[in-house]
């Protein structure tokens, strides 16, 4: 399930317009491993190993592909938008080979989400809404909304900070007993092209025993300085 830290660094522009010299173009990749999969403030097990592929161009579309593996279960995303350095819009798929959809599997439920973000110098913003959660019902929507800080400590070493909530909207949240929000923290440091984080989630003490920290890896270079 992508990250938006992930959509982030896809979908950056290159230096360049369409007025000025050449459309420039990049293709990039991602690796990581995780020690639990957090997902939207939601733990989906552990633990996770990621990897994908992220075309961006300099009129602002980007493109790409992110696949997972967690809890025994494979997960290939795909996704797509426009950026520039206020906004960021764009639409994500969530496939599963084991869709509960299909004939007799019992995996996650394919989804879809639609998202749009605002930053300005280190603060961003940005809201997600799955039309369709992966519960494979009719009534599993929810928004995630967030807000991230990314603050230089030196010329080579960057401090993200993160915040999200996720709030289920569908009447599926309205039964008794199911949690509706959940709250997610994140702490980063990137040293150039690799970073690691530790993240936390808020879980009453009736949905999770302990809400125990999660360590990510991550890796991502362009395929044009290979």
């Amino acid at each position: 399930m992508k990250n938006v830290k992930t959509l982030a660094a896809g979908a950056a522009l290159l230096t360049g317009s369409l007025l000025s010299g050449p459309v420039l173009a990049e293709l990039s990749g991602n690796v990581g491993i995780a020690s639990q999969y957090i997902f939207r403030g939601v733990s989906y097990g552990d633990p996770q190993v990621s990897g994908g592929v992220d075309w961006s161009h300099g009129s602002g579309l980007y493109a790409g592909s992110w696949i997972s593996s967690a809890a025994g279960e494979q997960e290939v995303d795909f996704y797509g938008g426009w950026a520039n350095e206020l906004v960021d819009v764009g639409y994500i798929y969530y496939y599963f080979p084991d869709d509960i959809n299909g004939a007799g599997n019992q995996g996650t439920a394919d989804a879809q989400e639609v998202y749009a973000s605002v930053s300005s110098g280190p603060f961003g913003a940005a809201i997600w809404y799955g039309f369709n959660g992966f519960n494979g019902t009719d009534d599993d929507e929810y928004l995630y909304v967030e807000g991230n800080l990314d603050l230089p400590l030196t010329d080579k070493i960057n401090l993200g900070l993160h915040i999200g909530l996720n709030e289920g909207t569908g009447a599926i949240y309205d039964a008794p007993g199911v949690e509706s929000s959940f709250i997610d923290y994140a702490v980063t440091l990137g040293f150039g092209d690799l970073y690691v984080m530790a993240s936390a989630i808020d879980y009453d003490a009736g949905i999770q025993e302990a809400n125990k920290p999660t360590f990510t890896l991550g890796y991502s270079w362009s395929f044009d300085e290979l």
